[in-house]
């Protein structure tokens, strides 16, 4: 499952186990599950030189499952504000974190962003919010605390904080969590009903992750 998160060189965890598996026979078949058959840096993962898969045998897109009632319909929502990324330099096709995150900490970008989630939520339950970097997080989640309740969580949180945090969220006793790339790639909470983007993204696998988020029935 989620398969495009295997590195494309035969480095990592499940690689070298693939690895070893082929070495004992080479006729095994691979099948992978993911929502984003790409990666920005490499493109479709059945292409290319390395690859491990050799084409999709089966997929949907998310609009027949929206029209079919499996995910919910999506309604962007127009912002006043945005992260200024022109300056902001691109390596392996993606922005470069630090410089990213010191864009999005410009004078009075966090607490307009803050703002416009207030403003957006107000009727909504539970909101999931993307941030830039640790401090980025964590400057968002003052702001919003002094008004609803809300957590944080990084790749650093422990476990066992994380679990309590998430359970809290799912059960409606914590309206929002401010995280840094931990709550995209398989992550489930069906009550989510606001996504907030503060995260500026070149992957469109990336994107399409943090939205889904939303997307759960």
């Amino acid at each position: 499952d989620e398969v495009h998160l295997v590195p494309r060189s035969g480095d990592g965890m499940y690689r070298t186990l693939l690895a070893a598996l082929l070495s004992m026979n080479p006729r095994m078949k691979v099948i992978g599950f993911t929502a984003t058959a790409y990666r920005t840096d490499s493109g479709m993962l059945h292409e290319g030189p390395d690859r491990l898969f050799t084409d999709i045998a089966y997929d949907i897109d998310v609009l027949r499952l929206v029209d079919a009632g499996y995910l919910c319909q999506v309604v962007p929502k127009r912002v006043d504000g945005t992260i200024k990324t022109d300056g902001v330099a691109v390596r392996g096709g993606e922005f470069v974190p630090g410089e990213l995150e010191a864009a999005a900490m410009g004078v009075g970008m966090v607490a307009a962003a803050v703002d416009e989630i207030l403003r957006y939520g107000a009727d909504r339950r539970s909101w999931l919010v993307f941030a830039s970097g640790i401090d980025h997080a964590n400057a968002i989640a003052s702001m919003l605390a002094e008004h609803v309740n809300t957590a944080t969580i990084f790749g650093e949180t422990p476990s066992d904080e994380r679990t309590v945090k998430i359970n809290a969220f799912r059960s409606g006793s914590l309206r929002c969590i401010v995280n840094v790339g931990v709550l995209t790639t398989g992550f489930n909470a069906p009550g989510v009903d606001l996504i907030a983007l503060l995260r500026p993204t070149k992957s469109p696998g990336l994107y399409v992750q943090q939205v889904g988020r939303g997307l759960r029935n």
